[in-house]
């Protein structure tokens, strides 16, 4: 069998551990050459002046019950906790303790005081009084009309609509040339019997006309509360799911019947006029009457656009309470209620214009 040699590493190894181990050991040798050393003169003399009594110390007397009483430290960051320290533990150890630090002023911030004098003067600035709202002109004259965005605004302006010019114009040819016939000066009795039996005809025309009107209205008016009561009964179905929904919805449907009201009577107004114009009437008044009522229409077109947006809004909220029936129930219900107020707004200015009618032929006489 062959056997390797150790390599060179192993055995530097080996050599160093053989060395240390013939190497003697310091401790050894210091604790056996101790008791074999010899004192020197100066050593035997110091031990000679101890045992005999005579050695004196050139420190001061030192007195063992004395405690020291330490300062009281101004400006000590420790918590008051540590005053509860026991004063016994400072008596072992007080020998050892430093000397108390020098006594110095405690070191303070201090901050400038506010001046009263520049608070008052900043709480009259505060309190200063603003300037009184000057008063308004006698002669001033504020145009409602023109806020087109109000909602409130809209009885006013339908108010202001029927202008003097609109409350003259009658629209009726039968009427005008029965005035004109009644003016002449070169009437027979012949002549003014036949003028007053025309007037009492058309007045019996106006009267047949305005019962026709007034029966279209109630049947509307009926159309109208048969239609309510659908709308109702959908509103329901949203009130026990939200109510605060269906109080929304109720009052949008109250402003939206107001408003197209209010269109359907510029409307009516604006055919008159458009009527007049194509006649040959007066057309300096015509035209200005024109003008006012587009740009009423104008203002009513622009709120139409708000409300339909809302309406978007409203009806999206509500599809999460409907059916697909019911959707389409609602829809049904919110073009009829558009149809019924248009042509119940209608009917009233076609009644209002036949009384307006019927008092001019009431009121027409021959110049005597």
């Amino acid at each position: 069998m062959l056997h390797r040699s150790p390599s060179g590493a192993k055995r530097k190894i080996r050599q160093r551990r053989e060395e240390q181990g013939s190497r003697p050991s310091p401790f050894l040798t210091a604790s056996s050459s101790s008791p074999t050393t010899t004192a020197t003169p100066d050593e035997s003399n110091y031990r000679s002046l101890i045992d005999s009594g005579a050695y004196q110390s050139i420190l001061p007397d030192f007195d063992p019950s004395y405690v020291p009483v330490p300062q009281p430290r101004l400006n000590s960051t420790f918590s008051t906790s540590m005053s509860s320290l026991d004063i016994t533990n400072t008596s072992i150890s007080s020998s050892s303790t430093p000397p108390p630090p020098p006594h110095t002023k405690p070191t303070v911030e201090v901050h400038p005081m506010p001046n009263e004098e520049r608070i008052i003067v900043h709480d009259i600035e505060i309190k200063k009084e603003k300037p009184a709202v000057p008063a308004k002109p006698k002669n001033l004259k504020v145009d409602h009309l023109n806020r087109s965005t109000s909602l409130g605004s809209l009885a006013s302006p339908v108010s202001h609509t029927t202008s003097t010019f609109l409350n003259n114009l009658i629209g009726s040819p039968s009427l005008v040339s029965l005035q004109q016939a009644y003016n002449s000066s070169d009437l027979g009795s012949q002549e003014l019997r036949k003028l007053d039996e025309k007037r009492i005809e058309s007045i019996g025309s106006v009267n047949r006309r305005l019962c026709d009107f007034e029966d279209e209205r109630n049947a509307i008016g009926d159309d109208m509360s048969a239609n309510e009561r659908n709308g109702e009964y959908l509103l329901s179905i949203i009130e026990k799911n939200d109510p605060s929904l269906a109080n929304k919805v109720r009052r949008h449907l109250e402003h939206f019947k107001e408003l197209l009201r209010f269109e359907m009577k510029l409307r009516c107004l604006m055919a008159k006029v458009v009527e007049h114009i194509r006649n040959g009437g007066d057309q300096t008044d015509a035209l200005l009457e024109e003008s006012r009522l587009r740009r009423r229409l104008a203002d009513v077109n622009f709120l139409r656009l708000t409300y339909a947006r809302r309406e978007r809004d409203l009806e999206c909220a509500m599809s999460r309470f409907f059916e697909e029936e019911e959707s389409r129930q609602w829809h049904f219900y919110k073009d009829t209620l558009i149809q019924l107020v248009q042509s119940e707004e209608q009917l009233r200015e076609s009644i209002v214009d036949s009384k307006r009618h019927l008092r001019s032929l009431h009121n027409t006489r021959p110049n005597v």
